[in-house]
């Protein structure tokens, strides 16, 4: 019996080792285009005598373009967020669903961070779906430069610039 516990354990061991050895490391870079709310929020109110913002459940699109193309997508994304509208400081989060272009899948996750002067700074966690699951990418959004280009009709909202990194633990 404990030979076979130790041949089990050997097991797990390579296979976790293998699996290890298999996972690629992607970087990227790229440009999400926040083409603005696409209605209305589930929740507004306001605090401190109309200071404080809080918005919640507030559904939002936009156009992330990138040097991989596992990244080129449309973005639907549900966002909440408290924003003090005297100093442009808060916080936000939320979930979005990429739907790649060109591939049969995309990302599902979640965003978090805070505003600054009234624009955000937020970290992404993204899980691969159809063709990209077992892929996962972590990406940084800070604001970018607006000029005026972009996929969305009638402008972007806001020009976010992204850097990250896929990890592909498939082993293909």
């Amino acid at each position: 019996m404990m030979i076979f516990a130790l041949v089990v354990i050997a097991i797990l061991l390579l296979a976790t080792s293998s699996a290890a050895a298999k996972a690629t490391r992607t970087p990227f870079t790229g440009t999400f285009y926040d083409c603005g709310p696409t209605g209305g929020a589930e929740k507004v109110w306001s605090t401190g005598d109309g200071q404080i913002l809080h918005v919640r459940g507030e559904p939002a699109e936009g156009w992330a373009v990138s040097d991989n193309p596992y990244y080129n997508a449309y973005t639907t994304a549900l966002q909440n967020y408290n924003l003090n509208l005297s100093t442009g400081s808060g916080g936000i989060h939320g979930t979005f669903v990429k739907d790649v272009i060109g591939v049969e899948g995309g990302w599902q996750g979640t965003f978090a961070g805070h505003f600054k002067d009234g624009l955000a700074y937020t970290s992404v966690i993204g899980h691969g779906t159809g063709d990209l699951a077992g892929m996962k990418y972590f990406a940084k959004f800070s604001p970018g430069e607006n000029t005026g280009d972009g996929p969305c009709p009638g402008g972007a909202a806001g020009v976010i610039s992204v850097s990250g990194v896929i990890l592909d633990t498939r082993g293909d």
